[in-house]
């Protein structure tokens, strides 16, 4: 996915070269971004990458290397993936900025950007502040906006629900003096914001928020192969789970989406288990112990001690998503039909071909050429429907940043599928 606002451009140590402004920018997350390029770059040459956003008062300049570049199937131009080398502390913050613009919608209080927003599925949002430090969860129960504030521990999280609004919730989370203005990235109505924020303010009076809940804490010793690989702790947000290393480091959250579990991965931090380096980027998985095993990187499934009495449960899955089409009776792939072969490796595995007449369906089929899902582009994001037995049963509904990853879910896949042809530019 093509960030729409972004712009880059590459500037390399070589004797009498001059900087190359790329096309584009694609995905970006703290480790590497993707570029469309005029002209190839060299597999393993070192760069620095000037990066710039709406929400940055300057470009960021960032020393990377090249992990590859090709041409891509409908596109004259390369492509081209960076990695990110060492970077500084200031270096990563404008990452993580340029992130939560571009994933998140804007907090906007008279003339700043005061914060971001970020959706996990119908009724819950995680809430950033300028420092993208996570500082609540918001859900929806009914008509009022429950406001979870996140202490240094899961244990001192405190929890308001005198919230009548969103945007009176997100007031009350970043203790602003009136609701604010909640923007979509898209808007243009950017505020920039300075690399050299200042500190957080100091926690609201405790008059200000509801006394804090008892919370059971229920640690699971997380194993693999008999050994210990770390733990899973129950937190005081409903339905959401810590996961820690052997060491007690808090290293990612899980929490139910859409009929699955999120796994959002946190980062190192110096301020606190949901501190400034707790990453925006997250993975999904059909089940809690998939769940667990995917945030450990585990290759098999894992297994807790004491096991859980009773697995957690990720709701109920949601409806077809508005705009999908449902009326073609899942029709097998055509012969004649222009698609693309999926392949794992050096296995076909399945197809993926557009929706005839729709330019944001795509439907994916096994290789019996029966269909296995359905594709709706949306809102910056890739929307993978399982289809069902009966055309009236509830399909399984998750989210994934782009098509490929998308693929990737349906055919449970740990990495990017290989297509043949590759896709057009424009997904």
């Amino acid at each position: 996915m093509l960030s729409q606002v972004a712009s880059a451009r590459i500037v390399t140590n070589l004797p009498g070269s001059s900087p190359l402004d790329a096309f584009g920018v694609g995905d970006i997350s703290s480790q590497s971004l993707t570029l469309v390029l005029p002209h190839p770059l060299a597999a393993e040459q070192e760069v620095w990458v000037e990066l710039s956003h709406p929400i940055l008062e300057v470009p960021l300049r960032l020393p990377a290397r090249v992990q590859w570049c090709r041409m891509q199937s409908g596109d004259p131009r390369p492509h081209a993936g960076l990695e990110f080398a060492l970077l500084q502390p200031l270096q990563r913050m404008g990452l993580r900025l340029v992130q939560a613009a571009e994933v998140g919608c804007r907090v906007v209080a008279g003339e700043r950007t005061a914060g971001f927003v970020v959706t996990h599925g119908e009724g819950r949002w995680s809430l950033y502040d300028a420092q993208t430090v996570k500082v609540a969860t918001l859900t929806q129960t009914g008509l009022t906006f429950e406001v979870t504030f996140f202490g240094e521990r899961p244990e001192d999280s405190t929890v308001s629900l005198d919230a009548n609004t969103l945007p009176d919730a997100i007031r009350i989370a970043l203790e602003l003096d009136r609701p604010p203005l909640v923007l979509p990235a898209e808007t243009g109505d950017w505020y920039p914001l300075p690399l050299d924020l200042p500190e957080a303010p100091a926690p609201a009076a405790a008059d200000q928020r509801a006394t804090a809940r008892p919370v059971a804490r229920a640690y699971h010793t997380v194993l693999s192969n008999g050994e210990t690989v770390g733990y899973v702790a129950i937190t005081s947000v409903q339905d959401e789970w810590s996961l820690y290393d052997p060491s007690w480091n808090e290293q990612a959250v899980i929490s139910p989406f859409a009929g699955s579990f999120k796994v959002s991965i946190l980062g190192g931090t110096t301020t606190g288990s949901r501190g400034a380096e707790e990453s925006l980027e997250y993975f999904m998985a059909r089940d809690f112990l998939g769940a667990v095993s995917l945030a450990f990187g585990l290759e098999h499934d894992a297994t807790l001690d004491p096991p859980l009495a009773e697995v957690p449960e990720s709701g109920t899955f949601e409806a077809i998503p508005a705009g999908l089409p449902t009326d073609d009776d899942e029709a097998p792939l055509a012969a004649d039909q222009p698609h693309h072969c999926v392949f794992d490796g050096s296995d076909l595995i399945g197809y993926v071909a557009r929706y005839p007449g729709r330019l944001d369906v795509w439907v994916l089929y096994n290789t019996l050429r029966e269909q296995l899902a359905k594709t709706l582009s949306e809102g910056g994001r890739t929307k993978l429907v399982f289809v069902g037995g009966d055309p009236n049963d509830s399909l399984e509904y998750m989210v994934a940043r782009n098509l490929k990853g998308a693929i990737s879910l349906a055919f449970e896949l740990d990495h990017e599928p290989r297509l043949d042809p590759e896709l057009p530019l424009d997904t």
